[in-house]
């Protein structure tokens, strides 16, 4: 189907489905620009969206994000804080209402909306993986994405390799792309769930000491399993009713996953980075 609509672009084929970092190290390793955009395939840019984003990279020397948009077209851009295990836990057990209105900024996993930084751009801790931009440089200076994982945070994993590095991150708002999101994860809801919280657990296992990675791993698994126990009272009292016990059962799950994923992210790859200098 790709070939027949577009028989002028490069069709790259993986063989099997190793995951998003995984294509998107396949993707990178066959372009030949100075600058790399990863987009979705639900995703689609409004306008000059492709030259703003290039030349802030260039400019800037940064991983940039633009703003988004859902299909309706309002706002749905997410910049977003590093993972903490405080924020992660409410986001587990509190309802997602409750989490985004009533609760303290500070617990909250996105910056807020009216934070200035939406309207006028600047630095951020990581933006939404649907779209970035960045060099080739410095992608494959930190060896790209990490292929361990197979969906989810594998743009704030990204992020924080590239400010070990000295490589900053940048929301653009006025580059615009419109992104549908959620259709492929919302038909494998116990699926996503799992690779969620799999993923979860490698970011911290790759950028937080090993006592604060066990102690948010036990964290993690426990609220799950007491969430998946209590499913019928939950239910009754409407405290993420949407969430089956199966749905918790294989989040928990996915955190033992993470932390006991083995291999350093050079290991097992569908492609190896260059060496760069």
């Amino acid at each position: 189907m790709a070939v027949q609509i577009r028989p002028d672009a490069k069709l790259i084929r993986a063989g099997a489905n190793r995951g998003f970092p995984a294509g998107n190290n396949l993707g990178a390793a066959n372009a030949t620009g100075e600058v790399l955009i990863f987009l979705n395939p639900d995703a689609s840019f409004d306008r000059d969206g492709v030259r703003i984003l290039a030349d802030t990279v260039v400019n800037k020397g940064a991983m940039v994000g633009p703003r988004i948009l859902d299909s309706a077209g309002n706002e749905a851009t997410r910049a977003r804080y590093w993972s903490r295990v405080w924020s992660d836990l409410a986001e587990i057990f509190f309802p997602t209402r409750l989490v985004k209105s009533r609760l303290p900024r500070s617990i909250g996993r996105d910056m807020s909306p009216d934070q200035e930084v939406y309207r006028s751009g600047g630095p951020v801790p990581y933006v939404q993986g649907c779209c970035i931009a960045l060099s080739a440089e410095h992608f494959w200076r930190i060896g790209g994405w990490d292929e361990r994982m197979f969906l989810y945070h594998e743009e704030e994993a990204l992020a924080r390799s590239l400010e070990m590095v000295g490589v900053p991150v940048i929301l653009e708002p006025r580059a615009i792309v419109s992104h549908i999101g959620g259709v492929s994860s919302s038909q494998y809801p116990d699926f996503s769930a799992h690779q969620y919280f799999r993923s979860k657990a490698l970011v911290y296992r790759g950028h937080y000491s090993t006592p604060v990675t066990l102690v948010a791993g036990i964290a993690f698994w426990s609220v799950l399993q007491a969430m998946a126990v209590l499913t019928p009272i939950r239910k009754l009292i409407g405290l993420r009713a949407d969430r089956e016990r199966s749905w918790y059962r294989a989040a928990a799950s996915g955190v033992i996953s993470g932390i006991r994923t083995t291999g350093y992210r050079t290991g097992r790859r569908i492609v190896m980075p260059p060496r760069v200098h």
